[in-house]
């Protein structure tokens, strides 16, 4: 990667670590009774679909991190972090589109990932394993908009190339 590239990729990391944290923070739909889903993770796959490795691991961390913070929750950043960093992991920059199998697959397991990360940092924090089960329903909704958000999104960036474009 040379200098250029470097810093574009630095300035589109910040970029969508704002973002990141803005509609994770900022843009909640309530679901339920104490639930709610957020376009966070739609964003994180899209980071990590249009970035190199490095920088969209720390965009989701940092980003999702920060939304924990504004919404004055501060005990989840650590777990956050973990987890979103490991969700940005499973998804890849190296094709030339954003939406294919691999990110798919990829945004399959990082909803598995999250599910099960929040729970085990629920688990430690509440002292009960068993409680936390009864958030599973909603991590599934989440992890599905979440899919769902970045498939209509990288789909509609595809066809207007944003790839080439970033490239140029």
């Amino acid at each position: 990667m040379n200098k250029k590239q470097s810093i574009q990729s630095l300035v589109l990391a910040a970029i969508l670590t704002a973002v990141i944290a803005l509609v994770t923070g900022f843009l909640q739909i309530p679901i339920g009774v104490s639930g709610y889903i957020h376009p966070g993770d739609a964003f994180i796959y899209l980071t990590a679909a249009l970035l190199p490795t490095p920088f969209a691991v720390a965009a989701a961390a940092i980003g999702a991190g920060l939304a924990d913070f504004f919404a004055g929750a501060p005990i989840w950043i650590p777990f956050t972090v973990v987890i979103k960093a490991c969700m940005a992991l499973c998804l890849t920059a190296k094709k030339d589109t954003i939406v294919h199998m691999r990110n798919i697959v990829g945004a399959l397991i990082a909803g598995v990932i999250n599910a099960v990360g929040y729970y085990l940092a629920e688990a430690i924090l509440y002292g009960n394993w068993l409680a936390p089960l009864m958030g599973a329903p909603m991590s599934a909704v989440q992890s599905a908009a979440g899919l769902a958000l970045f498939a209509v999104l990288g789909l509609a960036l595809d066809r207007y190339g944003l790839k080439n474009k970033l490239r140029s």
